[in-house]
């Protein structure tokens, strides 16, 4: 229970402070109700945190919040930091493909400063509701199938966290986007789903975390700083 508490609160307040930054951060398309959203939001981080918690057992994830799995180590900071740059690196040439499709709205302040702090904290809610609760979901249909029983091993974790990354673009391929932004959202939603699903399922869900928040932070202010060039 102290374990699901523990991710849970972390979840909540990443999403409280995502939301206190940009309040429409969540709201997708126009008429949606944003307290819904967050509303929804909320829920889903507590049952992802809830099922993650409850089969950690079987799956083997691993998550020094929930006090689940060794202490942290030098290589899991060092794979975490890497990884958080080089998708960086990867969001940025994505912003450049959709560049003429974007629109700073006038205001570079709010790219350079709050949207990079919203993103970072939103992506702590995302790796808790994908690298720990639908992983988790996933590893334990997996060893199901196989009817086998034990912890899941790392192959199989690798291969859940490719699943998982699929989910992920398939989740990106039902909204509404331009035919620009199509090859953006592979790079910006596969790729860095595949690196953080194989950060958690080998080190630990913080260390997808570290990743995700490093991404955000450098490329919103790397694609932010072009705008303000370029304004």
């Amino acid at each position: 229970m102290r374990s699901f508490i523990a991710l849970t609160v972390v979840g909540l307040v990443a999403l409280a402070i995502a939301v206190a930054l940009v309040p429409v951060l969540l709201v997708d398309g126009p008429g949606a109700s944003p307290v819904l959203a967050v509303v929804q939001h909320a829920v889903l981080v507590a049952l992802a945190a809830l099922a993650g918690t409850s089969l950690a057992p079987v799956a083997n994830l691993r998550s020094h919040i929930a006090a689940i799995g060794p202490r942290w180590c030098g290589p899991e900071i060092g794979a975490a930091l890497l990884i958080g740059v080089g998708v960086a690196a990867l969001d940025v040439v994505a912003g450049l493909i959709a560049l003429p499709g974007l629109d700073s709205g006038g205001r570079p302040s709010a790219y350079l400063v709050v949207w990079p702090l919203a993103l970072a904290a939103l992506s702590v809610c995302d790796e808790i509701l994908w690298r720990w609760g639908a992983l988790s979901v996933v590893l334990s249909v997996i060893l199901a199938i196989r009817r086998r029983h034990g912890p899941a091993v790392l192959g199989e974790r690798l291969f859940a966290a490719a699943i998982v990354a699929v989910m992920v673009v398939a989740a990106f391929a039902m909204r509404d986007g331009t035919d620009r932004m199509w090859l953006a959202q592979a790079l910006t939603a596969g790729l860095p789903a595949l690196a953080y699903g194989w950060l958690c399922a080998r080190w630990s869900l913080e260390a997808a975390m570290i990743a995700h928040v490093v991404q955000h932070l450098l490329a919103a202010l790397a694609i932010a700083g072009g705008f303000a060039v370029a304004g």
